[in-house]
């Protein structure tokens, strides 16, 4: 009799949830614009939230937890090296298009993983955390909400924000560096914004989505912006901006003007090192390592990093290269020739000790050579070998795609290849036997990964 009762109990409860169920899918088919399959088969995958408001599931939706305390560590090591340089990080977290606009997600979107409260206290937390070490964090989530939908901080049918939210972000962000202690001493620049006709801006997911649309989407249209210096002050040379900006889409001229919002609201000059794509590390890497900050670092230094763009996998990895390029701990690695005498450099790793905590940079370019004679140097690839204790051979092809091997330099973490001891190691350039390689080896302090 138990048993039968717990079956009934049992079919009713998959009928409730079937019911439920059913009754999502017959909501999700309902839209403004006759789409259809966008959470199953559209890249990236999507809802469709309330006026025309478009939310990438990943991103904004099922998106990865907020800092932690490695992530702020990680942070608050950077920006101490960056303090003995004589330069201040500045990090600007973007919250997502989800956290923001959270009033406009579908209600089908609790069901896919999203709490609105719980996700503003983990931004909370993160900006706190950051502070409480010592890290000038700016809180976007606060200003950005606050804009309401009339004129809403993010486009309809784009994942980054519209000309009004890089406004509000901007001054934001203005507030926090003009706060600072060394903001008085910089040279300051009045500039003005002066705002031209409509532009249509582009946006990926827009193209991506409209093909599971009957309808049109909302365009992406924002104006164009010409930040300048007001008549009787000058600008000096970019490069030795007082300010300069790491970021991603957000930041891009033709995504958003950021910069010049930033640069009238705060009075610097500023440097823009932004990047396609939402991969803040990389942008950082390529940066730090750019003869720009090596010859002449900012007083302040602006990274706009969206919290939806944490990936797993490369992030420790990432770190480590980081925190390797922009501390001050790589020395000379002694390497001879290769035995065969053909091109590149060999290094008897059993004089070297725990290489595992380290990471081999390979230069291929000189630090005296000019702009363009490095740029012909520069190699398209680096061909690693090593041998361990248990004489297994390794063969690593890397490529300098411009974000791990920026200004000629490519990093390589020794860790995965020290389980088992390395014996030995070589170096050969692809394509430039002339290439003035150069290996150092450089001792990060330690990345948190958990």
């Amino acid at each position: 009799m138990e048993r039968r009762t717990m079956r009934k109990l049992a079919l009713a409860c998959l009928l409730l949830v079937t019911g439920i169920a059913s009754a999502d899918a017959e909501e999700a088919t309902t839209s403004d614009y006759g789409c259809s399959s966008l959470e199953t088969l559209a890249s990236p995958k999507a809802v469709e939230g309330k006026d025309g408001f478009f939310f990438s599931v990943d991103d904004d939706i099922r998106m990865p937890l907020i800092g932690g305390q490695p992530m702020v560590s990680n942070i608050a090591t950077l920006s101490r090296q960056l303090a003995a340089r004589g330069t201040t990080l500045v990090y600007v977290p973007v919250p997502s298009k989800g956290q923001v606009m959270s009033a406009m997600l579908p209600d089908s979107a609790f069901a896919l993983g999203f709490e609105a409260d719980a996700s503003r206290q983990l931004y909370d937390d993160f900006i706190s955390q950051l502070r409480t070490a010592d890290v000038t964090a700016v809180d976007l989530l606060t200003p950005l909400s606050a804009a309401g939908t009339e004129a809403p901080a993010f486009y309809r049918s784009a994942e980054y924000w519209s000309d009004h939210g890089a406004r509000i972000a901007a001054k934001a962000v203005a507030n926090a560096v003009m706060a600072l202690p060394g903001y008085g001493a910089a040279d300051h620049t009045t500039f003005e914004t002066l705002m031209y006709g409509p532009v249509l801006r582009p946006s990926p997911m827009r193209k991506a989505l409209q093909a599971f649309c009957v309808k049109n989407l909302p365009p992406v249209t924002g104006h164009v912006f010409q930040t300048r210096p007001v008549e009787g002050s000058t600008a000096g040379d970019q490069d030795a901006a007082p300010a300069a900006l790491i970021g991603t889409q957000f930041s891009r001229p033709e995504f958003s003007p950021f910069t010049g919002f930033f640069e009238e609201f705060s009075a610097l000059q500023t440097a823009s090192y932004a990047v396609a794509g939402d991969d803040p590390l990389a942008a950082m890497i390529q940066y730090v390592k750019s003869q720009a900050f090596r010859s002449d670092p900012p007083a302040f230094l602006v990274w706009e990093a969206p919290v939806a763009s944490a990936r797993s996998g490369l992030q420790a990895i990432g770190w480590s290269i980081l925190l390797a390029a922009a501390g001050s701990e790589c020395q000379p690695l002694p390497a001879a020739g290769m035995p065969s005498g053909a091109p590149g450099l060999s290094v008897d790793m059993r004089k070297v000790a725990n290489p595992g905590a380290s990471v081999l940079m390979i230069s291929t370019v000189d630090d005296t050579m000019s702009a363009d004679a490095a740029s012909q140097s520069m190699v398209d690839h680096i061909d690693l070998r090593t041998t361990d204790s248990k004489g297994k051979e390794r063969h690593l092809r890397i490529s300098a795609d411009g974000q791990l091997a920026a200004n000629g330099d490519f990093f390589v973490p020794l860790r995965p290849l020290s389980s088992e001891g390395l014996l030995d190691l070589s170096v050969v350039p692809d394509g430039k036997a002339d290439a003035p390689l150069q290996l150092f080896l450089c001792t990060p302090p330690a990345v948190r990964t958990q």
